[in-house]
């Protein structure tokens, strides 16, 4: 095996990492329960309007697969 030439990047990233930006265990479960409530929420109003259109407009069979 032979390299040719080999090239380091020499870029320097500054990281922002102060505390007021970090998460803390806690904070997460409490987003994620947040979250999953929203989420919900909203397939209960998406249900919701499917059974109206499926009154409305009457039943669609969907086949995906």
């Amino acid at each position: 095996m032979k390299l040719g030439h080999v090239t380091l990047d020499g870029t320097k990233v500054r990281a922002i990492a102060f505390q007021h930006n970090t998460m803390s265990y806690g904070w997460m479960e409490k987003k994620t329960r947040e979250l999953e409530e929203q989420v919900a929420c909203l397939m209960q109003k998406a249900e919701a309007v499917d059974a109206a259109e499926d009154a409305k407009y009457g039943f669609v069979s969907s086949s995906c697969v």
